[in-house]
């Protein structure tokens, strides 16, 4: 018990040194508003206008604190949120997915008259750290977790359990970023802002990656970045169910990204090569393939005297059904039979506008985004299985801010699916309404 006791107090003693150890505010100069835009930071260049990450976040004045006795400063991250959606027919899921929308005449669910949920699965943790003065210069840190895939107990009699998810996991250090990180094929900058947390993309794809990243010499508007990415093949097999494999993955996907950045203006130009690798040992099988996906995007958003913008993106390529979220175990055919394995074409478009309101003392913005996605199924694929093949998805939106870091969302989606069986579609009208609150 004595051993026990000592044990508490000097915990407590350690919880209470480190608090006082980050109370004391970073300097000025320590603050990353105040900082000049770096190569290495270039994916995120417009973050004090909008957050690089999510649709309805944005981030206000971020305040690091410094660590006494240290050069490190610090910045938690504490984003607590309500989502409540109420859809006209079937549930289309804690956040909208275009690809599991209920099929009219195929599925019951579709049959459904009306589906409330509430959830707080999006809400958010985590820290950034800043090191200043090392010999690789200025280093900084981000750690963030959310709770949107939930694999937790689900007894909810007592409390809702949801198991925290690594959302960003890197560090950034002369021009490098090594760890997890949203793919660099995407341009989240482009995509809009939807009360929605799957965003217009209808998701994320954050994984483990090197990244480099440098402005172009004497010219500054211009930057690029490559990164070898965490390799997955994904494919669908002929009874309609998808795959995600990554031991048979011989190589990292490889992206690249060039961007021209202007104080009202950016665009973009992407690509990507990876490789699909399927081994089939099951049974008396031992069968193997391999093919080679390539992938294009570019985008762009442009900002008015008022704060208003349009944006665009458009992606396509042959085997890249993994980085278009609804999408997503479509690269490629396989049947384990015949052993065929092809790789599929799919491409994915955004266009919107953002409007920010004439307001005197409130902060007013509106989004109405229209999305679409297709994929060209192979023409091994029976035709009567349930392989998605397009996705349209429309949103329309208010948010507004009535104190600093406090984000109230209200939203309309219309979302609409297509696939090979026997043309069955199905659609979803929602209703979101969303709070958080920006610690």
């Amino acid at each position: 018990m004595q051993l026990k006791n000592v044990s508490k107090l000097t915990t407590l003693c350690a919880l209470a040194s480190a608090s006082f150890a980050i109370s004391q505010p970073v300097f000025a100069h320590e603050d990353i508003s105040n900082e000049p835009e770096r190569a290495d930071k270039f994916y995120n260049l417009t973050r004090e206008y909008r957050h690089p990450h999510h649709e309805l976040y944005r981030y206000p004045h971020h305040h690091y604190h410094l660590v006494y006795g240290t050069n490190t400063s610090i910045h938690f991250i504490a984003n607590p949120r309500l989502d409540t959606t109420f859809d006209s027919g079937a549930f289309g899921g804690t956040y909208l997915s275009g690809a599991n929308i209920p099929l009219k005449g195929v599925d019951t669910a579709a049959h459904s008259r009306g589906n409330f949920n509430m959830s707080a699965q999006g809400s958010e943790f985590g820290f950034k750290t800043k090191t200043h003065h090392t010999h690789l210069g200025l280093i900084d840190t981000h750690v963030e977790f959310n709770f949107i895939q939930n694999t937790g107990n689900t007894d909810t009699r007592q409390s809702d359990n949801y198991s925290p998810t690594l959302s960003f996991a890197y560090f950034d250090a002369n021009h490098w970023r090594v760890g997890q990180d949203t793919t660099n094929f995407f341009d989240l900058d482009s995509i809009g802002y939807t009360v929605d947390y799957g965003t217009a993309m209808g998701g994320f794809l954050r994984q483990p990656q090197i990244r480099y990243s440098r402005h172009v010499p004497h010219h500054h508007h211009w930057s690029w970045s490559a990164a070898l990415e965490r390799p997955a093949t994904d494919y669908t097999k002929q009874d309609g169910t998808f795959t995600r494999t990554y031991e048979d993955s011989g190589l990292p996907d490889a992206t690249f990204n060039v961007r021209w950045q202007r104080h009202n203006a950016h665009a973009t130009v992407r690509g990507l090569v990876r490789g699909l690798r399927v081994h089939d040992q099951s049974g008396t099988n031992d069968f193997k393939n391999t093919d080679t996906a390539f992938g294009l995007g570019v985008s762009g958003r442009y900002f008015f005297v008022d704060g208003s913008s349009i944006f665009g993106q458009f992606n396509m390529g042959d085997g890249i059904g993994r980085y278009i979220i609804d999408a997503n175990g479509q690269s490629a055919f396989f049947n384990d039979s015949t052993g065929v394995f092809q790789s599929q074409r799919a491409l994915f478009s955004v266009l919107g506008t953002e409007v920010i309101w004439p307001t005197h003392s409130h902060k007013v913005r509106s989004n109405f985004i229209w999305t679409h996605m297709h994929v060209d199924a192979s023409s091994y694929t029976p035709v009567g299985t349930q392989v998605t093949t397009g996705v349209d998805k429309f949103f329309s939106n208010i948010i507004f801010e009535p104190v600093k870091g406090l984000d109230l969302g209200l939203e309309y989606a219309y979302a609409r699916r297509e696939t090979l069986a026997n043309a069955a579609q199905g659609h979803i009208n929602r209703a979101t309404a969303a709070a958080v609150y920006h610690f």
